[in-house]
């Protein structure tokens, strides 16, 4: 293959990835209403944090230290919104209350089945009941602590995170990039 043919097919392949990057940029919706409070990085590396004033399917419209300003997916790398869902809590606080639900049917169901009682419904009934209050304690430290969770990132956005990697014979850095 020559030179010539071999740039013409480099710069369509080139052309059709970056069209079909931007069509599915406008065909992302966003996750935000009226009054969210977000953080947003654009892809120059610029940060901001306002109130969502209005939402468009391709830009969101943010008050920023008090002035408007248009925020278009196609050029920001990460939405966030303030606050998170209770259900991961919930969820946390179920799992944690069955394992202490568990442990304590069995002790109760084993002191009901030496007084002559029904063992199998003390072992349910506990199990119910540290389920339940579990979730219930999960939802609770989830909602004292504030959250955010993530809205928007753009596809294709390079993510670089570096971490410290230390054990008893290495001592250097982790890199992870993220395409």
């Amino acid at each position: 293959m020559d030179a010539h043919r071999l740039i013409g097919v480099a710069a369509a392949l080139t052309a059709a990835f970056t069209f079909s990057s931007a069509i599915d940029l406008q065909a992302q919706t966003i996750k935000a209403r009226e009054g969210d409070v977000v953080s947003m990085t654009d892809i120059a590396g610029r940060h901001a944090e306002g109130v969502v004033r209005g939402v468009s399917p391709s830009a969101l419209t943010v008050a920023v230290n008090g002035r408007e300003e248009q925020w278009k997916l196609a050029e920001t790398r990460e939405i966030w919104r303030r606050g998170d869902s209770l259900r991961n809590g919930m969820l946390y606080g179920a799992i944690a209350g069955a394992g202490a639900g568990v442990l304590g049917g069995y002790v109760v169901g084993a002191q009901a089945a030496n007084e002559g009682g029904d063992e199998g419904a003390a072992f349910v009934g506990m199990t119910v009941l540290g389920v339940g209050g579990g979730a219930a304690i999960g939802a609770a430290f989830d909602a004292m602590r504030k959250g955010r969770t993530l809205i928007h990132r753009r596809p294709g956005a390079a993510t670089v995170l570096v971490t410290p990697a230390v054990s008893r014979n290495v001592r250097g850095l982790q890199v992870a990039v993220r395409f």
